[in-house]
């Protein structure tokens, strides 16, 4: 009688801790993964804008397929203590973010580069 007793306890008490550990789980996670995106578009150079215009789009083309870059080490030992999940969290995040502005920088210059060689097209040189 005493087992049943406290084999139903302890499913009632899983029952209602484990949904709570799930959860922040995937607070933990979400959190590093937008710490992660914020840190991974600080990080990406300008030189991406300046080739992205230089090659007029075919920069572009070829960081779509690129995989981001990794977390660099100084980020690394500043995610000492945090959870799991975050790290986690964290590194996904910033490789999504890295690519994500390395694109966008490219598809500027490319974008610019268009541009100016539309409206050269079309202003009168005479």
């Amino acid at each position: 009688m005493q087992k049943a007793v406290c084999l139903t306890l302890i499913v009632l008490i899983l029952t209602t801790c484990l949904p709570v550990l799930a959860a922040t789980q995937v607070t933990e996670y979400q959190r590093g993964f937008g710490d992660g995106q914020r840190e991974g578009r600080k990080d990406v150079g300008w030189v991406h804008i300046v080739w992205g215009f230089l090659t007029g789009g075919i920069h572009t083309l070829v960081v779509v397929f690129l995989p981001g870059k990794e977390v660099p080490y100084r980020k690394l030992i500043l995610l000492e203590g945090e959870p799991q999940a975050y790290k986690y969290g964290f590194m996904d995040g910033y490789q999504d973010g890295y690519r994500r502005q390395r694109l966008s920088y490219s598809a500027s210059g490319a974008a610019t580069c268009w541009v100016l060689g539309i409206v050269g097209q079309v202003i009168p040189t005479d």
